[in-house]
């Protein structure tokens, strides 16, 4: 007897940013796939309901399982972090935000490479600032990514997109 509770409208959390870049069809393919056996299941699904300890309580549930999911690091120290032409990588990637034509994508970790090439693709000047040096990025993303990164790295340098390791975003601008 399972109850999945969702404060969203829609199943997913995290892994819907992540099924965003068009280079991820498996990825969309597995979702779906996961979606079916929830229906499958026979699971209550409850959109729009926060799981309060009240709730959870009442429901004297044996085991409760927490699958919380993560929030993006966005760095909230660098000024201009809010400016309206500020967005999270998936969410523009989603449509959620229109881009220009110039993008500078911070952080060359597996989501800004993703984001930075299907951006490319699209027409888009783009360019990546990275804090670490590359050596160190590359370690980073080959241990979040596994193999795949040497193929993002790898399609990086052939689509020739510009990358700046060893620099740091220490403010963003009205105009920049």
């Amino acid at each position: 007897d399972v109850t999945i509770y969702e404060m969203s409208d829609r199943l997913g959390g995290s892994l819907i940013p992540a099924c965003a870049p068009e280079c991820k069809q498996d990825l969309r393919d597995y979702f779906a796939w996961i979606l079916r056996q929830i229906d499958k299941s026979g699971a209550k699904v409850l959109l729009n309901t926060k799981a309060t300890k009240e709730l959870l309580d009442k429901e004297a549930y044996d085991v409760i399982i927490l699958a919380v999911g993560a929030e993006p690091l966005i760095p909230k120290s660098i000024p201009g972090i809010d400016k309206p032409h500020v967005c999270w990588a998936p969410d523009a990637q989603m449509g959620k935000f229109e881009v220009g034509k110039k993008l500078a994508v911070i952080g060359s970790g597996a989501v800004g490479m993703e984001a930075a090439m299907e951006f490319h693709d699209a027409g888009k000047d783009v360019f990546v600032i990275e804090m670490a040096t590359e050596e160190n990025c590359r370690k980073s993303v080959s241990k979040t990514s596994g193999p795949p990164s040497r193929e993002m790295f790898m399609l990086m340098e052939q689509k020739q997109i510009k990358q700046h390791y060893g620099m740091r975003l220490d403010e963003i601008c009205d105009d920049k």
